[in-house]
């Protein structure tokens, strides 16, 4: 994977993309977030990733899925909220049809 597609460039895209969207500076989104502007500055310079609890809180700030700061960079805002909904869509249909199989389960 070349490293403008790479996962890295993708989080470090969509958390400004998002970011600027919202009108949010890097101390906003630090503040909203709870983590330090170093931590958000480093993320979106590709220089750190980020552990799973980091993404939820980056996400809920940004006000966001977690799935939508992975989405592709060729994507226009509209295209990728539209995308993005229809991620989450799919998401809580397959949760729904493992939730429905898991209650036919046997005890």
């Amino acid at each position: 994977m070349d490293k403008k597609n790479s996962c890295a460039a993708l989080l470090s895209f969509n958390i400004k993309r998002l970011r600027k969207l919202r009108k949010m500076s890097q101390l906003d989104l630090s503040l909203k977030s709870k983590l330090s502007v170093t931590f958000i500055n480093s993320i979106e310079n590709e220089q750190k990733w980020v552990s799973a609890e980091s993404l939820r809180k980056i996400s809920e700030a940004l006000q966001s899925q977690p799935h939508e700061l992975f989405l592709p960079m060729y994507l226009d805002d509209n295209t990728a909220r539209n995308l993005a909904d229809s991620h989450q869509k799919m998401i809580l249909e397959i949760k729904e049809i493992v939730e429905s199989y898991e209650k036919k389960l046997p005890d």
